[in-house]
């Protein structure tokens, strides 16, 4: 496999060094290296769709020892690339097996979902007319059947607020989360509102952060940057949205946007971030009680672009897979083209006998363990690379950790 080649500017060059004189309480560990064996030889993706459909994961969740995933498809037939796609919530087993699909209704399409106890799972859908969202409800499920049980519209819910995430909080309560326009000034602020189990308002909750990833003591958060995509402040809240700890300007430090965390043993944290103006993956150990950045470690250029959860591999080693999204002539190569696979020590330090490569034809859109000794990862995939570009399907991989 070729060698991306890059050449980063003068200036930005001379920035990242002050940066890091400035700031010397965390390492900077070496790049991953390239040439390393193949860890995933012999894995095979599970192919999951309809022949006569175009079927792409919205979001993918592991439920017990099953996976719950939405799946939006569309006709072969539909050659109008704007029309929407039907969305269909499934719980599925570790072969593929269908075990119950619920169809979001005509005209609605979900946002996420969130396994809120053994016995409901819970379906956040948007109504959008043109580009308008109208609506935004919740519809909660029998998880042993799908059958749709309880519906409400999001307490307070109007024009002004964008709800895309949903998270359990203690008490039973769920927190649904995202944005609501500040009308003054027409930009945006980080918004929530908790609903207790029958989706009854209990109160507004708020903590700044415009996207949030969930923790076993809380949630960790980035603040965005209007102007760009990046996130110049990392934070720690806890169930409340009470800030914990902020790393500022965090985008000098990981070079880009916060994508997944798992926890790393001792309290620390091992997450995982898109550094979009060098387009590659970045990853870094933090302190969960206090922000401490303990080491940060990069990615090559081109690799690990679209990068999810580091995931628990064996004796404190982390596992983490991405997209390769740029050829060695740094033009976008196509999204099907291959995945990167990268194995890491507590420490940052590389795992000499496992590695990163090219893998089969999808690029991952999300991994989670599955019991104590599998993974999943997801994502799409097509039988046939050359045809990729007009036939895919969800995929996804199962690794039995060693």
């Amino acid at each position: 496999m070729k060698r991306v080649q890059w050449m980063v500017p003068v200036v930005a060059a001379l920035f990242v060094i002050m940066v890091s004189c400035a700031k010397t309480p965390w390492q900077m560990v070496p790049e991953y290296d390239i040439n390393k064996s193949d860890l995933l030889d012999g894995a095979t993706p599970l192919f999951i769709g309809e022949p006569s459909t175009r079927d792409l994961p919205v979001a993918v969740k592991p439920s017990g020892d099953n996976v719950l995933m939405v799946m939006r498809s569309r006709s072969y037939e539909n050659e109008d690339v704007s029309a929407d796609y039907d969305h269909r919530v499934q719980l599925r087993a570790m072969d593929g097996t269908l075990m119950w699909s619920y169809p979001v209704e005509s005209g609605w399409l979900c946002r996420d979902i969130l396994v809120a106890s053994a016995e409901q799972v819970w379906v956040l859908i948007g109504r959008w007319e043109g580009e308008v969202l109208q609506n935004t409800a919740v519809v909660q499920l029998d998880a042993s059947n799908g059958n749709p049980v309880n519906r409400f519209a999001v307490p307070g819910w109007n024009l002004q607020y964008d709800l895309t995430q949903l998270f359990a909080l203690p008490e039973d309560h769920v927190l649904v989360y995202g944005r609501r326009t500040v009308e003054a000034d027409s930009t945006f602020e980080a918004f929530g509102v908790v609903v207790d189990s029958a989706g009854q308002y209990v109160e507004e909750w708020t903590c700044g952060t415009s996207m949030l990833l969930p923790l076993e003591d809380g949630f960790l958060g980035a603040t965005a940057r209007i102007e760009r995509f990046d996130y110049p402040d990392l934070m720690k809240v806890d169930a409340s949205g009470n800030t914990i700890w902020t790393i500022e300007r965090a985008d000098t430090v990981f070079g880009g946007q916060l994508n997944g965390v798992t926890p790393a043993g001792d309290g620390d944290l091992i997450v995982s971030f898109w550094d979009w103006m060098q387009y590659r993956g970045v990853v870094a150990r933090i302190g969960g009680a206090d922000g401490a950045v303990r080491w940060v470690k990069p990615f090559e250029t081109g690799f690990f672009t679209h990068m999810y959860n580091p995931l628990p591999w064996k004796d404190g080693q982390f596992l983490v897979l991405g997209q390769k999204s740029y050829s060695s002539e740094s033009v976008r190569v196509p999204f099907w083209e291959s995945v990167c696979v990268a194995v890491f020590d507590g420490d940052g330090n590389d795992i000499e006998d496992d590695g990163r490569i090219d893998f089969w034809a999808m690029p991952v859109r999300g991994g989670f363990e599955i019991g104590e000794n599998q993974l999943l990862f997801a994502g799409i995939g097509g039988a046939d690379v050359n045809e990729m570009a007009e036939q895919w399907d969800v995929a996804w991989v199962v690794l039995d950790k060693p």
